[in-house]
């Protein structure tokens, strides 16, 4: 019986020195995250969609925990990335193409006292002009403003024929002019 014992503790200790003294296995290589789940496929209702996407085209779910977003636009300056409205938030997020989600601007459409939780006061349609300065149409504060290079907001429109802007949602630059013209963005009040 002592033999036995012996003999185990023999090979017990035996391949603990193997397993115990052999060099740490090389760090794993990083892991690349998987890529996003697809939300859905795109569906051809008219020929000419083939121009601009491929017929196997999926729409991907970038990022999640948003109730209520919109105004995506793509941008270069400052690293790349999609920013896009989180209007119940009041932010401007922005989505790299590393998959990260970060609050880009806050408060992106509204600067009064504090809003009722969930309002809809935050920043609603987002696009670039010319010299690639975001504008931004402003829900709770009515009215569209321009997001200069230097981060200082110059505000373009509050008032239509003297009277408050009601929530700003869809933009149109005028070709050759620098004026904003809005479609059923300037209700008045």
């Amino acid at each position: 019986m002592k033999r036995r014992l012996a003999e185990g503790l023999l090979f017990a200790s035996c391949l603990a020195s193997v397993f115990c003294s052999q060099p740490a296995a090389p760090p794993a290589a990083p892991v690349t995250p998987p890529p996003p789940p697809s939300a859905g496929s795109v569906v051809e209702k008219d020929p000419a969609l083939k121009a601009i996407a491929s017929a196997d085209a999926k729409i991907d779910k970038l990022a999640d925990g948003f109730v209520f977003t919109e105004g995506p636009i793509w941008v270069k300056e400052g690293g790349e990335g999609l920013l896009f409205s989180d209007i119940p938030n009041n932010r401007i997020m922005k989505w790299t193409p590393d998959g990260k989600v970060s609050e880009f601007r806050k408060p992106s459409g509204y600067t009064g006292p504090p809003a009722p939780e969930g309002a809809y006061v935050g920043s609603n349609g987002l696009t670039l002009d010319k010299e690639g300065r975001l504008t931004i149409c402003e829900h709770g504060d009515r009215r569209v403003t321009r997001l200069e290079k230097d981060g200082k907001l110059t505000v373009l429109a509050d008032k239509y024929l003297r009277q408050a802007v009601e929530q700003p949602k869809r933009r149109r630059v005028q070709i050759g002019w620098q004026s904003l013209l809005y479609r059923s963005a300037l209700r008045i009040v």
